[in-house]
């Protein structure tokens, strides 16, 4: 801590969220980065809660929706400037769109040779050969992939993706998840999933899959 922090004084802004979709990964991913970018600590307070601005999971974990009153504190040297871009953030929140949803029924087309009939998520047609990925037994503990290589490949992966909120937001997820085993890894995801499961951000969900399928 810099001495001069214990002279400064606390800046803080109180917002009422105009966020249709909640604040979800992207999101949070982003309020994390802003704090993370400043020397300041930063905290978000909703009711009598009060985490740490810069820990992404903390603010996944407080289930902020849409109408929500929260304050957003910092003190130090660049306190009113996180702050500001904090509070420039959170009101673009209102800009993200939910997409239209068209319901579309089941059809069945005649192909030639085999095919499978799946469930229609969206419209169009889509032809290709299926491919079915089976592990290989005769493969021996040295050749199997190990977590740290999985772990690490997932990791470059997303910061190969540049600047797409999507893979940023994971990647900083990701970050924030137990590396010392796959046994661990799996175990802190299925605890989040678990908690999410039957819960108004059910849909965060997807998220965790994601990595736990893409780290293996």
């Amino acid at each position: 801590m810099n001495i001069f922090d214990f002279f400064s004084r606390d800046i803080s802004a109180k917002i009422k969220l105009n966020a249709p979709l909640g604040v979800h990964l992207r999101p949070s991913a982003m309020i994390a980065s802003i704090a993370k970018s400043h020397l300041s600590k930063t905290f978000i307070v909703l009711d009598k809660l009060k985490i740490d601005a810069k820990d992404m999971n903390k603010i996944l974990a407080l289930g902020l929706k849409d109408g929500d009153e929260i304050v957003v504190i910092s003190k130090g040297k660049d306190a009113k400037d996180v702050v500001d871009k904090m509070v420039n953030f959170l009101s673009t929140l209102s800009d993200e769109k939910i997409d239209a949803v068209t319901e579309h029924k089941s059809s069945i087309f005649e192909f030639e040779g085999e095919h499978i009939q799946g469930t229609t998520i969206c419209g169009s047609l889509g032809l290709g050969k299926p491919y079915f990925l089976q592990a290989d037994k005769s493969q021996t503990k040295a050749q199997c992939q190990t977590f740290d290589n999985a772990y690490k490949q997932t990791m470059s992966q997303l910061e190969s993706m540049g600047d797409n909120d999507i893979f940023a937001a994971q990647k900083a997820l990701l970050e924030t998840l137990p590396n010392s085993s796959y046994e661990d890894f799996q175990k802190a995801l299925y605890y989040v999933i678990k908690e999410l499961e039957g819960s108004e951000h059910e849909a965060k969900i997807a998220d965790y899959k994601d990595l736990l399928n893409n780290v293996r």
